[in-house]
């Protein structure tokens, strides 16, 4: 990949639209998979120490 992004980069032509449209999906497709995990895994442990809190209060 970092060959294939170094060649179109350094090609004597520049980046045509079709490869800028290309580029703009992958990284909008790599931000979207990090922000999806980045929510997951903060429901994940909100619930984690929401259920903390309930199993050490006596009252419930």
């Amino acid at each position: 990949m970092k060959k294939l992004l170094l060649r179109l980069i350094n090609d004597e032509k520049g980046l045509t639209t079709m490869e800028v449209i290309i580029l703009t999906v992958l990284l909008a497709g790599a931000a979207s998979l990090v922000g999806y995990a980045m929510t997951a895994g903060s429901r994940g442990l909100a619930g984690k120490t929401l259920q903390v809190i309930e199993d050490a209060d006596p009252t419930l």
